[in-house]
């Protein structure tokens, strides 16, 4: 369950004229933030996360303690399934529609742009 305080700041935030926003925290799922841990000591936070997104679990970011679930680009979030990422988006009333993921401190690649195009997130 995500806190209510997530939707309060995803509601502030999609009234912001819906400019994009850039977050960077640990890629995980709903049920790992709601303390569903692994079972199996041989279990990584990257294959639990994995597990859990195709058992259904959503896909979230976590920053400190904001938790704020993703919606779009899930093999681009695959990737960095239970590792740090920079996630670009629209924030939405419950989510953010992820436009873009990288590595923390690089540019992500906007999709549909022509190749080499870099986001610059809105200030």
């Amino acid at each position: 369950m995500i806190g209510l305080s997530t939707v309060i700041v995803l509601a502030q935030a999609a009234s912001n004229s819906g400019n994009q926003t850039a977050l960077t925290g640990t890629v995980t799922c709903a049920a790992i933030v709601n303390h569903q841990f692994p079972q199996f000591r041989s279990d990584t936070l990257q294959s639990w996360t994995l597990r859990c997104v195709r058992s259904g679990s959503q896909f979230v970011l976590k920053v400190g303690d904001q938790v704020y679930p993703l919606a779009g680009n899930s093999k681009d979030l695959e990737h960095f399934a239970g590792g740090k990422a920079t996630v670009i988006g629209w924030p939405m009333e419950d989510h953010i529609q992820v436009e873009a993921v990288s590595k923390p401190g690089r540019a992500p690649q906007m999709f549909g742009t022509e190749p080499g195009a870099v986001a610059v997130p809105a200030r």
